[in-house]
């Protein structure tokens, strides 16, 4: 059941991205994960946002630091 209410939500989000990035034609979407994971649990969400042609860039974060941190993710928007 968790596993399932899991997938409607994430379906639910990536659908409000993908329909907030349409309606400002943006075709680039950065993911920044937060500090107790990574980057590959938005893997389902991008797939589902790169077959609606969007470019999805996943920012793999050290948590090392915070200054580390932002420099990753200024690399991935640069």
């Amino acid at each position: 059941m968790n596993r399932r209410l899991s997938t409607l939500a994430l379906a639910f989000f990536t659908s409000v991205i993908a329909f907030a990035a349409q309606a400002a034609e943006v075709k680039n979407i950065v993911i920044v994960h937060g500090a107790l994971a990574d980057g590959s649990g938005w893997r389902q969400a991008t797939e589902i946002l790169e077959k609606r042609g969007y470019a999805v860039t996943i920012v793999q974060q050290p948590i090392t630091s915070l200054a580390d941190d932002v420099a990753a993710t200024n690399r991935a928007i640069h």
